[in-house]
């Protein structure tokens, strides 16, 4: 598998201490929009994926996986 991102692999590939990758689901848009993150116990999360059908949303700077985001 060839990965082309400018996110750390550290970040792609992190695991919790059972080798299972935890994420979290939420919704956020009124479109539907989903977006995939993984919580570090301080009130925010890292963005991991998101889940849309409208182009745009992937264009939002706040949705950059690896960015940090307020849960």
């Amino acid at each position: 598998m060839i990965l082309y991102t400018i996110v750390p692999p550290e970040v792609v590939m992190a695991e919790d201490e059972d080798g299972e990758i935890a994420l979290e689901e939420e919704v956020l848009l009124p479109g539907g929009a989903r977006l995939l993150f993984r919580p570090d116990g301080k009130g925010r999360g890292i963005v991991s994926r998101l889940i849309s059908t409208d182009p745009r949303d992937f264009l939002d700077p706040r949705f950059t996986p690896g960015a940090g985001i307020r849960v």
